[in-house]
């Protein structure tokens, strides 16, 4: 019931904006959905919306060190449906597939809907290994990274050939 309402007052905003300033801050992709910082940047400042995985990506040349690569690893929090609408991970294996590198990603959690992403990712693997409460995945972190980055590196050299 709350969301509702906040999306009716959040849409309501975005009218308001239109109206008064001429500016659409309800549908560019950044946004924020109205409601966001980046919709309040947009509507006045006269900001600029951009991707932050496309700024960092080429601040740090990464398409150009892609190009010369074996293989992509990359992260997320979560992959899921909606990984392709501007995570990182998906961004990073767009470049990748440009060079026809294969990608591994490797997440928090993955959803039941992740399939939806491949391609561009090759394969994708979630760091939980049994269950257990987010506030102990987040706590084990670093450990649960590192042992599925072991795993995933015996399965490469298993198949490497010199």
């Amino acid at each position: 019931e709350m969301v509702k309402v906040l999306d009716e007052n959040l849409s309501r905003y975005a009218r308001i904006v239109r109206e008064q300033l001429s500016v659409d801050i309800e549908t560019p992709p950044g946004a924020g959905a109205a409601g966001g910082l980046g919709a309040a940047l947009l509507g006045f400042c006269n900001a600029k919306l951009l991707s932050g995985s496309e700024l960092v990506a080429k601040a740090v040349g990464l398409e150009e060190r892609l190009a010369s690569a074996d293989l992509c690893l990359t992260g997320e929090g979560r992959i899921d449906g909606q990984s392709a609408n501007g995570k990182v991970c998906y961004h990073v294996a767009q470049l990748a597939k440009k060079h026809n590198i294969p990608v591994i990603a490797i997440a928090g959690s993955v959803g039941v809907d992740a399939d939806k992403n491949v391609p561009p990712l090759t394969a994708f693997f979630a760091i939980v290994n049994q269950p257990m409460e987010l506030s102990q995945a987040v706590a084990h972190a670093p450990e649960l990274i590192q042992t599925q980055a072991e795993q995933i590196a015996r399965i490469i050299t298993t198949f490497r050939t010199e």
